[in-house]
């Protein structure tokens, strides 16, 4: 694949997750430069991320928006909920109070209401 056709197919991926370069650099544990330079077609990915990158665009189906935040947002509640539960079921009691403490004196902060 040539270098132009190749940055187009990784900016219409990232496109269609509706992700910023920089959320897409996060994703695929590189620098938003190194996104923009990929989409630019100065520089191509290694071949382990783009397998990766080749992996995100066959989780997203073709054509139109996606609502990429919104689904990355919902896997990574449900991976945050998943992993907080089995620490609670493993965690001494004093680690259980110690995180109802955070989540309390949290609570409220990032537009959520308190309960």
């Amino acid at each position: 694949m040539s270098r132009v056709r190749q940055a187009e197919s990784i900016r219409k991926v990232r496109e269609q997750l509706e992700m910023t370069q920089d959320e897409f650099a996060r994703v695929l544990h590189v620098a938003q430069s190194t996104v923009q330079n990929w989409e630019s077609g100065r520089s191509s990915p290694h071949r382990g991320t783009l397998a990766r990158i080749e992996a995100l665009s066959a989780a997203t189906p073709a054509g139109g928006p996606r609502r990429g935040r919104a689904r990355i947002a919902e896997e990574t509640r449900i991976q945050l909920i998943t992993a907080l539960e089995t620490i609670l079921e493993r965690a001494p009691s004093a680690v259980v109070e110690e995180i109802s403490r955070i989540l309390t004196e949290r609570a409220g902060k990032y537009g959520e209401p308190q309960s």
